[in-house]
């Protein structure tokens, strides 16, 4: 009635101009069952067991105890989580074999839950130094000690200068705290700090273009953390580059 142009998923369409008239009404968008994941998914343990298919999808067909310990978790933890996944339809069974789908809405998904119950859980410490800018030239063992969040970022993707230097590692190796002059001191919040937190997964093998940075998923996870406007702009190219050929958008 207003002339208003209009183009709906579901087919349904107003189009009109020189040359042309389209209109489409009637049709009903399909349906789309709404899956709730807080059943095992979103669990501490549900989250663990999904980075672990995110980073490789390969462990899907794996035997369980394979997927429970590059995860980290129990082995009764695992069936309750594919269940979960198997009902939103991201593991699927073709030729008695599991498979695992990705998707970037459930890498979102995931992302949320990371932030909201497992992410506080890994910050071991945190840290001033008067070598912070200096950090590209750390010497860093990738066997113990590696970047994460926007130091990480910025190695991928040369995009972030990063105001958080984020590390993982069981146990920051002492060397490391002598020679960067790391002060332990409560900056949370706050910029220009180092951050120690303490990896959350088991054996998983992940290839990498870097060894020295964790998997892209969590680089990807921690900047949304953020809510800073220009690490999220950095984790959708990150998204782009590294993610999207594995967890294409639906």
């Amino acid at each position: 009635e207003q002339e208003q142009q209009f183009s709906y998923v579901s087919g349904n369409a107003y189009l009109t101009g020189p040359g042309h008239y389209v209109y489409v009404t009637g049709r009903r968008p399909a349906a789309r069952p709404v899956v709730n994941h807080g059943g095992g998914t979103l669990t501490t343990n549900g989250l663990k067991i999904l980075f672990a298919l995110l980073c490789d999808a390969a462990l899907a067909a794996a035997p369980q105890r394979t997927l429970a310990a590059a995860a980290n978790v129990a082995l009764g933890a695992v069936p309750a989580v594919l269940q979960d996944l198997r009902a939103a339809g991201h593991v699927v069974t073709l030729r008695e074999q599991r498979r695992f789908r990705g998707t970037k809405r459930l890498l979102d998904e995931w992302a949320q839950g990371y932030a909201r119950r497992l992410r506080p859980k890994t910050l071991r410490a945190t840290y001033v130094t008067e070598r912070f800018d200096t950090w590209r030239e750390w010497n860093l063992n990738p066997a113990e000690v590696r970047w994460g969040g926007e130091p990480a970022a910025a190695l991928l993707t040369d995009y972030l200068r990063p105001g958080v230097l984020t590390l993982y590692a069981e146990r920051l190796p002492p060397r490391v705290m002598v020679e960067q002059r790391l002060k332990k001191q409560d900056r949370a919040g706050d910029q220009r700090y180092v951050e120690e937190r303490r990896p959350f997964w088991g054996t998983l093998n992940v290839e990498q273009t870097r060894p020295d940075v964790v998997p892209p998923v969590l680089i990807y996870a921690d900047l949304l953390a953020t809510g800073d406007g220009r690490c999220l702009e950095t984790a959708q190219m990150l998204y782009e580059t590294s993610l999207a050929r594995l967890l294409p958008a639906d």
